[in-house]
């Protein structure tokens, strides 16, 4: 859901960000401006583009690397509850983290 969210707000920045330069363009047809659109203007866009991308991967692999919020302890359980530790590694690692 929140990749899907992010993923649809770069593409609108994106679209936004073509639109402003092709609507100066054709107003412009490429006189007045020496045939570069927004002059100079278009890195502005293109660095705040990449900022917005760059704080929206900071987000997400920040919430990524959270982890599950599951304990050490809870994780041992579940391996030992699913087969795949036996009782006596359980409880030397259960020893260990306690």
């Amino acid at each position: 859901m929140k990749r899907s969210l992010i993923t649809s707000i770069l593409i609108s920045i994106g679209i936004l960000l073509f639109t402003a330069c092709e609507t100066n363009q054709s107003m412009m047809d490429g006189y007045g401006t020496h045939g570069w659109g927004m002059g100079w203007w278009w890195i502005i866009g293109v660095i705040f583009l990449i900022t917005i991308v760059w704080i929206v991967i900071k987000y997400v692999n920040q919430n990524q690397n959270s982890g599950s919020g599951k304990s050490a302890l809870e994780i041992l359980k579940e391996r030992y509850a699913s087969g795949e530790i036996d009782k006596q590694e359980f409880e030397e690692r259960k020893k260990n983290l306690t």
